[in-house]
């Protein structure tokens, strides 16, 4: 190795210096992009809220950032806003009436619906938590519904072993249980004759 050369480590140290430092500088070197909220980017010098339309999986949203810019416009040409302030924060799209906006332009969206403007439905209506619950105790009833008309229907025959529906075979039935009862009642036991 020749006198005054750089070692190899020596050059392997510089470029990853360098490579280091090429990742800190953001490609757009707009000072108000740092702030990650509405209310603090309309709260610094020269910043305003931008909301643009962007392709997101091929459809056509809209998203907001803070950008440099004056009263009227953003300071670059190339930025298209849909909306433009400088002195209070919208929500992208007005939360497509599914959400609340707050005061830094942020949709709140509603049970039901999400994305930044709340355009995306997440779960289908109706709470899972509260519809299975109900649907089990419908069930329950409508089986206990069930038992009870066939306990119902059998509990007739059941009771009615005891009390049969023909008049002839229900006197045959006490003659038979009681046969001296069942005489006597018919006057064919000697008794008391006067």
């Amino acid at each position: 190795m020749a006198r005054g050369s750089p070692s190899p480590r020596s050059l392997y140290f510089v470029a990853m210096l360098l490579i280091c430092a090429a990742a800190r500088v953001p490609a757009a070197s707009d000072p108000c992009m740092e702030h990650s909220t509405c209310s603090e980017c309309i709260d610094a010098e020269s910043c305003g809220q931008c909301i643009y339309q962007a392709v997101v999986d091929g459809a056509v949203t809209q998203k907001q950032k803070c950008i440099t810019g004056n009263v009227t416009a953003p300071a670059d040409s190339g930025v298209s806003c849909v909306h433009w302030s400088m002195v209070s924060c919208s929500c992208v799209n007005g939360c497509n009436n599914k959400g609340r906006c707050d005061e830094d332009g942020i949709c709140h969206c509603y049970d039901g619906w999400g994305a930044e403007d709340c355009s995306d439905e997440t779960k289908p209506h109706g709470n899972p938590a509260v519809l299975i619950p109900i649907a089990l105790i419908c069930a329950a009833i409508l089986v206990g519904s069930l038992v009870a008309a066939h306990v119902m229907s059998n509990s007739d025959r059941c009771w009615n072993r005891r009390k049969p529906r023909d008049p002839e075979r229900a006197r045959f039935r006490r003659n038979f249980e009681h046969p001296n009862q069942g005489e006597a009642a018919n006057g064919l036991l000697g008794g008391d004759e006067d």
